[in-house]
């Protein structure tokens, strides 16, 4: 009697963390399918505001109230990334653009020769790419005044999370560092009034406006080829990481070579955790297309004609 007591004790066990098992799997399903979506969403909104080379990209400290302080002021969400469309400077028209009298970039002792596109930034502004509700992505001014508050786990009816915190810049961080984006519902099918099966966020860093950490170009040229010595010096030797407090050990070509990610930054030595308070300065990974944002297509590389030799009786 005994044993079968037992037997049946531990056949309930058994079911129980079975089910319970089986209920971790099916969340953790649940929650990778709604990752995947969120992804998918981001890449299709990347790929639908920026796929036109007229396109622009700049972070929403642009919006600063005072330049002048380190930390962007006015601004809610000083590191969302913004579109615009490009227009073409100068006094007449081009196209459906709007003219634009600031053709020279003159110093900061002749304001008026500086281009100031203040009065065009939100005619010419697309979306923000980052997840919101009502639209409010394609308003300018969400970045500045759109109140959302959010914690990494937020709650049943939140409408926001913080994707980027602590865990990423570190635990000394800014709270004005700090991304959060909006939260969207997922519901079980695409008529209205269908029961809600989760939320996701997503948002897009722009890299490319960061400095990108790499060796000094003119201390690798030992295997290069002569094709390569001559594009590389072209090119800045670096961006001058040093300058920053959390890169200054990151010295050795040999060690930057290796750097691919951002959590390999941490592994270097002597680099340490301090590497996270660069999350929105520096970055191992940064590439850009050579486009021309007023034409389209690629820039024209006049490399090659300056480099023949004048001919006088060409024509």
């Amino acid at each position: 009697m005994v044993l079968m007591f037992l037997i049946g004790v531990g056949v309930l066990s058994l079911s129980t963390v079975t089910v319970r098992s089986e209920s971790l799997v099916k969340a953790e399903a649940e929650a990778r399918a709604n990752a995947r979506l969120a992804l998918i969403l981001a890449l299709g909104e990347l790929q639908k505001q920026l796929g036109p080379d007229q396109r622009i990209t700049a972070s929403a400290g642009i919006l600063d109230d005072s330049p002048q302080t380190p930390q962007p002021d006015g601004v809610s969400h000083p590191h969302w990334t913004g579109v615009w469309n490009a227009w073409a400077a100068g006094p007449e028209a081009f196209g459906d653009d709007e003219p634009s009298k600031h053709r020279t970039i003159g110093s900061t002792r002749i304001p008026g020769l500086a281009p100031s596109y203040r009065e065009n930034r939100e005619d010419h502004f697309r979306s923000w790419l980052v997840s919101l509700r009502d639209e409010k992505a394609l308003e300018l001014g969400s970045a500045k005044d759109l109140a959302l508050t959010g914690g990494l786990l937020p709650a049943g009816d939140g409408g926001a999370v913080r994707l980027v915190g602590k865990g990423a810049l570190g635990k000394e961080a800014d709270e004005a560092d700090y991304v959060t984006a909006g939260l969207i519902n997922v519901n079980s099918g695409a008529r209205p009034g269908t029961e809600r099966t989760g939320r996701i966020a997503w948002w897009v860093g722009d890299e490319s406006t960061k400095a990108r950490i790499l060796p000094d170009a003119f201390d690798l040229g030992d295997d290069l080829v002569k094709d390569e010595l001559i594009s590389r010096a072209m090119s800045a030797g670096s961006t001058g990481h040093h300058a920053m407090e959390a890169l200054k050990a990151l010295d050795d070509p040999e060690v930057l070579q290796k750097m691919f990610t951002r959590n390999s930054l941490e592994l270097a030595a002597a680099a340490g955790r301090g590497t996270r308070e660069s999350f929105h300065h520096a970055t191992p990974f940064s590439y850009g297309v050579l486009a021309d944002v007023r034409e389209g297509g690629l820039k024209r590389d006049l490399n090659a004609l300056l480099e023949r030799p004048i001919v006088l009786g060409e024509s």
